[in-house]
């Protein structure tokens, strides 16, 4: 008979209180969060690709540049999509604009 006595009295407690759905804090957490993320991700991503677009939009005939697959040459040629550079006298390749990475300046390159 303990069983019956110990539901009866669980029937009569007070029903929980509903949480708000709403909570401020919690909107002003998320919100922080976010700002950090942009602040942390996706500014500095943009940032860079606007340093690699004018990069690209700057590039001109000798000037020496650094490819991705780290080839370093002189452009000798500037299309809409394609460079061509000039790695060694008398050999020339094409690249890809959006392969190359910047500008190369040798530090010390003449020196044994």
């Amino acid at each position: 008979m303990q069983i019956p006595t110990s539901l009866s009295l669980l029937a009569q407690a007070a029903p929980p209180e509903a949480a708000s759905p709403f909570n401020m804090v919690d909107l002003i957490f998320f919100g922080v969060i976010m700002v950090v993320v942009w602040w942390l991700l996706i500014r500095p991503a943009t940032q860079q690709a606007r340093a690699h677009e004018a990069l690209l939009k700057g590039l001109a005939v000798g000037t020496q540049v650094v490819t991705q697959g780290g080839l370093i040459g002189k452009v000798v040629k500037v299309s809409e999509k394609v460079v061509t550079l000039e790695l060694a006298r008398d050999m020339k390749v094409r690249v890809v604009k959006s392969q190359i990475t910047g500008r190369f300046e040798a530090e010390g390159e003449g020196e044994a």
